[in-house]
């Protein structure tokens, strides 16, 4: 028996085994390349950010040097203490220590500004506990410098400060 196939038949049989259509892919790895390329180049990538700290010299024992008198009316003592709490005072360590809570952001700058517009050149001290966290000695800096007091240094506390604390610990136990 003889086949018959119909021309359109033919061409269908054609198109299904080979059109020999040739498929250039040079175009195609050129455009992904360069599309790599540009976000590579305009993407922004996240920069670590580190708090900068200016550490003084080591003092030399033998060097006499006197060191520049403060009036205590200038000086505020930060103390970071737990989480979010914030002790200080102004002037000498003969008062009790006041609390301020670094939570309350509108607060603690209120704060800054009455300090900071009721003494002429003022001088802060950082002076965190041992036990004071990381994140709340750099958002009291980061408060600082959010309201432009840029005299400050960090410092540890001294034996006044600490008879203060533990004074502060007992009348919160009691």
């Amino acid at each position: 028996m003889k086949q018959t196939t119909s021309k359109k038949a033919e061409r269908w049989r054609k198109k299904l085994t080979g059109s020999g259509v040739d498929l250039d892919m040079n175009p195609m790895v050129d455009m992904a390349f360069l599309l790599l390329n540009f976000f590579m180049l305009t993407t922004t990538l996240t920069r670590p950010f580190a708090l900068e700290l200016i550490m003084p010299a080591e003092e030399d024992a033998t060097a006499d040097q006197e060191k520049p008198a403060i009036k205590a009316s200038r000086v505020l003592v930060l103390i970071p203490y737990r989480s979010d709490t914030v002790l200080y005072y102004q002037g000498l360590p003969d008062t009790d220590l006041k609390v301020l809570q670094m939570a309350n952001a509108v607060a603690a700058e209120d704060f800054f500004e009455r300090f900071k517009s009721s003494v002429s050149d003022p001088v802060v001290f950082v002076k965190p506990t041992d036990d004071a966290p990381y994140e709340i000695v750099v958002t009291t800096i980061d408060q600082l410098n959010n309201q432009e007091l840029n005299r400050y240094a960090l410092d540890q506390l001294n034996e006044a400060e600490v008879h203060l604390i533990r004074r502060y610990e007992a009348t919160r136990r009691s």
